[in-house]
């Protein structure tokens, strides 16, 4: 006896005869091409062929997926796109028991691969925003006892009247600002030039700098000038948070002013905190 051979539809997967040219329920059109046989069924009072096409798809989106998740942190439309693919091509792969692990893989690297890439699009959409916004918007002089600084209007700005403390930042406070500067006027006795350093590494740097160390990297640590005055730069950075700070005590005796340390803070996100922009736009009095 000659037994009747049947196949599984590749797209609803109903048995049909193996002659037949269409699904008789879904009317997808049928190729013998397409299917391979397997006669090792336990039960196999006919043979049935599965589909050759998209059986190792599940394992290519794995590797999309991980190739979209390394494309993220350095082109993020790039593994965007990447991403995309792989979900796409796991989730159009077939079912089968012994691949299923491999579409579920697929599908999850396919998916950090885009949360990835669009959170770092979003973050730098918004970053590049900021950067923008600071060299178009009006700038405002800020006048002080000690010292003149111009400030771009974007900037929220704290100065008490006949003092040299300055506090300015950029956001919605000074908590949460993702770009700020404070300057503290202090007044030291005996000052000079002789014994600055030491002076502001045992009374302001290494106090700092041990309140930091444990969450930041020093990324400068050394004598510095701030326009032609003496000054010491300690530079960290928080690679968990991605914030840098700069903190650099200036020595200079203004006029008719008993301060003569001036420290300025200097807090934004990335590695970018210095103080050649506000070098710029300081004046002393």
């Amino acid at each position: 006896m000659q037994l009747e051979q049947i196949i599984d539809c590749p797209n609803c997967h109903k048995e049909t005869e193996i002659d037949a040219n269409f699904c008789g329920y879904c009317g997808t059109k049928l190729k013998l091409g397409d299917f391979n046989i397997s006669t090792n069924s336990k039960n196999a009072p006919y043979a049935i062929y599965y589909p050759l096409v998209r059986q190792h798809w599940a394992s290519y989106s794995i590797i999309f997926g991980i190739i979209g998740i390394g494309a993220s942190l350095i082109i993020p439309l790039f593994g965007l796109i990447l991403g995309i693919i792989g979900l796409f091509i796991a989730l159009s792969s077939h079912r089968y028991n012994n691949l299923i692990r491999f579409k579920v893989a697929g599908i999850i690297l396919s998916c950090l691969a885009l949360i990835l890439a669009v959170t770092l699009i979003i973050y730098n959409s918004s970053y590049n925003s900021l950067q923008v916004n600071q060299s178009k918007a009006a700038s405002v002089v800020l006048n002080t006892p000690c010292f003149d600084i111009k400030f771009s209007t974007i900037y929220k700005i704290s100065n008490s009247p006949k003092s040299c403390n300055v506090v300015a930042y950029y956001g919605q406070s000074y908590s949460k600002a993702v770009d700020l500067y404070r300057v503290d006027a202090l007044k030291i006795i005996n000052a000079n030039s002789s014994n600055f350093i030491n002076l502001v590494k045992v009374n302001l740097i290494n106090p700092d700098l041990l309140k930091l160390s444990n969450n930041y990297n020093v990324i400068v640590n050394k004598k510095a000038q701030f326009l032609n005055n003496e000054a010491y730069n300690l530079s960290v950075y928080n690679p968990k948070t991605n914030v840098s700070i700069t903190i650099e005590p200036i020595l200079y005796n203004a006029k008719g002013i008993s301060d003569n340390i001036f420290v300025i803070y200097h807090s934004t996100i990335g590695k970018a905190s210095n103080l050649n922009a506000l070098s710029k736009a300081w004046a002393w009095q």
